[in-house]
């Protein structure tokens, strides 16, 4: 049976010598953490929230016109909803 390779983190813990419960804590914390900003993410985009794909539908045909290096011009056009 093949060795198992360990990740960047399993290396971590074994190279900072990490007691086990420290690292099942920390670990725990972490989940709880992410689930919480994912929440947080989730409650302040509701139905009718408009997509990436709506953006670029908008944004792609005026890139042309465009005067932001990354379409900031556009993204202000799209998101107060002025269409020029």
């Amino acid at each position: 049976m093949a060795e198992k390779k360990e990740n960047r983190i399993q290396t971590a813990i074994r190279e900072l010598d990490l007691d086990p419960r420290d690292v099942k804590l920390a670990s725990s914390m972490l989940q709880v953490l992410t689930a919480s900003r994912k929440a947080k993410r989730q409650s302040k985009y509701g139905e009718g929230t408009p997509t990436l794909a709506e953006f670029f539908e908008f944004a792609l045909p005026r890139t042309k016109d465009a005067q932001g290096q990354l379409m900031q011009d556009l993204w202000v056009q799209f998101e107060l909803g002025e269409i020029n």
